[in-house]
């Protein structure tokens, strides 16, 4: 019978990353009653989701002093039968208190690695206990830290294929500036429509409620154009009438609002990495919006509540990768947001990436600034994704998870 002993962690992740390895019969934390208690039912239906059977225990003890600590832990491996310490999380008194009793006593000490999800073995005996990989998918990850994804969002089948989107990727790579100008006219005009699957729009009805029609209508079918052309839509128009349907419902959503198309390159991208044949990320998810408190409210008693949208997170193993991608300009809140979100949901150990388009004078003093500060917060920047080949993509992508 396998017992888990850690150090109660302001992280939740550095708490059940162990357990998540081992499913150990037991867990036992030690640290403020209070504040262990306070999570503890949120741990348990975590684990019962997983279907980790795992008994948790809670003992209250001072996390600042090591003498307590240490009588605990000799207590606790006197009664238990097998024991691992797990020192992932907690403070320097308890892996001082664990130092201690491993001079005393032949006992177990190890940490979880979050990047790799195993074990690292610090007792030094060459003996680490075996165990599935740790993962989480993202949906795991914000529920653990006490949010919850919602609304959700139906994104690309894992089966659709990338070549499908590349053409409209490489007419919107063009000139992405264009195309974010472009897109507000495609909205303007096809709200107008009374059926979303299949456009028909009549020029002279048009005319006569859009302002400043003729400079769009010009801007219009230039687009209209670059669209058919890309395999996006069937053009069939008619004297009088723009007249069109969509070809798919995926590409119909990348165009439905300006960066839509760049979430979508990113999501495919991260799908393809391979690495020792296997998947580099084991979740991929776009536009994730994240409920702050994960209380799903009824819209009759609704009251304002934080909500914050993740156009891409990425799970490798238990650890996430936040990306923000920008198709226009971007100011510097956007990079407080992000490093804000990402720490409330992914904690210090998560990894931040911004991937813009094409980031406006980027070789400039105030772009160079920009960047500066992206890379004093941690994030990861990717100032001209419209330039990158498919390898480039690859690489970035890791890089900003191994940062």
């Amino acid at each position: 019978m396998l017992t888990l002993i850690q150090c109660f962690d302001p992280i939740p992740l550095k708490n059940i990353i162990g357990c998540l390895r081992l499913q150990p019969e037991k867990l036992i934390f030690l640290g403020k009653e209070k504040v262990m208690q306070a999570s503890l039912p949120r741990y348990k239906a975590f684990l019962k989701s997983k279907g980790i059977r795992t008994e948790i225990r809670l003992y209250h003890v001072d996390t600042n002093r090591t003498n307590e600590i240490l009588k605990t832990m000799r207590s606790l491996t006197k009664s238990e039968k097998e024991c691992i310490i797990d020192i992932t999380g907690g403070k320097d008194s308890f892996i001082l208190a664990a130092g201690i009793l491993m001079g005393e006593q032949n006992i177990r000490i190890q940490k979880f690695d979050s990047k790799s999800g195993l074990t690292i073995d610090l007792d030094r005996d060459g003996n680490t206990i075996s165990g599935e990989t740790a993962k989480l998918s993202a949906e795991e990850l914000i529920r653990l830290m006490g949010g919850i994804i919602h609304p959700e969002f139906e994104e690309p089948s894992k089966s659709y294929p990338i070549e499908k989107i590349e053409p409209l990727w490489r007419f919107v790579a063009k000139d992405p500036r264009a195309w974010n100008r472009n897109v507000s006219v495609l909205y303007e005009f096809e709200r107008r429509s009374a059926s979303k699957k299949e456009i028909i729009l009549s020029k002279k009805a048009l005319s006569e409620s859009i302002s400043g029609y003729k400079e769009k209508e010009k801007t219009f079918v230039k687009l209209i154009e670059g669209l058919r052309e890309s395999g996006v839509i069937d053009d069939m128009g008619e004297k009088g009438l723009f007249h069109y349907r969509y070809t798919d419902s995926v590409l119909q959503e990348a165009v439905k609002k300006a960066g839509n198309i760049l979430e979508m390159k990113t999501l495919f991208e991260a799908r393809l990495i391979k690495k020792d044949g296997k998947a580099y990320f084991n979740d991929c998810q776009m536009s994730v919006t994240i409920d702050w408190d994960g209380i799903i409210q009824d819209q009759e008693n609704y009251t304002p509540e934080t909500r914050n949208e993740i156009d891409v997170l990425l799970m490798r193993g238990v650890t996430p990768l936040f990306i923000s991608c920008k198709n226009g300009s971007i100011g510097e809140e956007e990079l407080y947001k992000l490093n804000t979100v990402a720490l409330r949901f992914g904690s210090p150990l998560a990894k931040k990436m911004l991937i813009a388009t094409d980031l406006e004078d980027r070789n400039s003093m105030s772009g160079k600034a920009f960047i500066q500060r992206a890379r004093d917060m941690g994030i990861y920047v990717v100032p001209n994704a419209a330039e990158l080949s498919r390898r480039e993509w690859a690489e970035e992508l890791q890089k900003a998870m191994e940062n």
